[in-house]
C-alpha cells in the first residue's frame, strides 16, 4: 500500500514526507494561500486520515465536545476526535 500512496502523492504534486513505516505528512493546498496538513497512516486493512481542526477552546469546551458528538452521528466516513490536550481533529478511515 505504501508504494501506491507515494506514487499518488507524487503524481498529484503534493508536498509530503514519510514520518515512519506507512506514515506520511501531506500538505494539501487551499485557497487564499492556506494549507491543510494531514497525516496518512497505512494500516494492514485500512488507511487512517487525520487533520488538525482547532486547539482546545479556553471556554465552554464541554459544549463544543457535545456538539462534535452530535455531528459525528450524522457524518459518514469521518468523525471528530480530541486528543489528551483537548485539541480537535477530523479522523477518517478508508
Amino acid at each position: 500500500m505504501t508504494e501506491l500512496i507515494e506514487r499518488v502523492l507524487t503524481e498529484r504534486e503534493l508536498e509530503w514526507e514519510s514520518t515512519g513505516p506507512g506514515a506520511y505528512v501531506v500538505t494539501l493546498p487551499g485557497t487564499h494561500k492556506l494549507k491543510t496538513v494531514v497525516n496518512l497512516i497505512a494500516g494492514e486493512h485500512a488507511l487512517r486520515v487525520e487533520a488538525f481542526v482547532m486547539r482546545r477552546p479556553d471556554e465552554r469546551h464541554e459544549e463544543l465536545w457535545a456538539w462534535l458528538l452530535q455531528r459525528n452521528a450524522r457524518m459518514y466516513g469521518v468523525s471528530f476526535s480530541i486528543d489528551g490536550a483537548g485539541d480537535v481533529y477530523l479522523t477518517g478511515r478508508v
